[in-house]
């Protein structure tokens, strides 16, 4: 499954060149990836957007383990074409997208905890 761009140059090419919608591009073009057994670049994104939202607490929390498995199965569904630290980027993208931030954690998240329970 090509990258990202690459990706993105197909479906162009598909709109473009051959006249077709850009879903219909779309999906012929994860139709192939399926057939191969990858997801590309997008699919991919999605799947992981859809965990990272599932994973979110009320306020749009992200715990470090679940953006870990959000990047890890990202990776896993593109082929581990996206080297690690790509993966990770991509989903600190996809985080910022859905407007999600990184859950606090260790010290700090006990502490404020307390504070909260003292006030009442």
């Amino acid at each position: 499954m090509p990258d990202a761009e690459a990706e993105l140059a197909l479906l162009t090419e598909g709109v473009t060149r051959y006249g077709v919608g850009a879903a219909q591009a779309r999906a012929m073009l994860e139709a192939e990836a399926r057939r191969r057994g990858v997801a590309g670049s997008g699919a991919g994104a999605r799947k992981a957007r859809v965990f990272l939202r599932a994973a979110a607490d009320a306020r749009g929390r992200v715990a470090r383990a679940d953006a870990a498995r959000a990047a890890t199965l990202y990776r896993n569904l593109t082929g581990r074409q996206a080297r690690a630290g790509e993966a990770e980027r991509r989903n600190a993208s996809l985080r910022e997208e859905e407007g999600l931030s990184p859950r606090p954690d260790g010290l700090f998240r006990s502490v404020g905890r307390f504070r909260r329970m003292a006030q009442g």
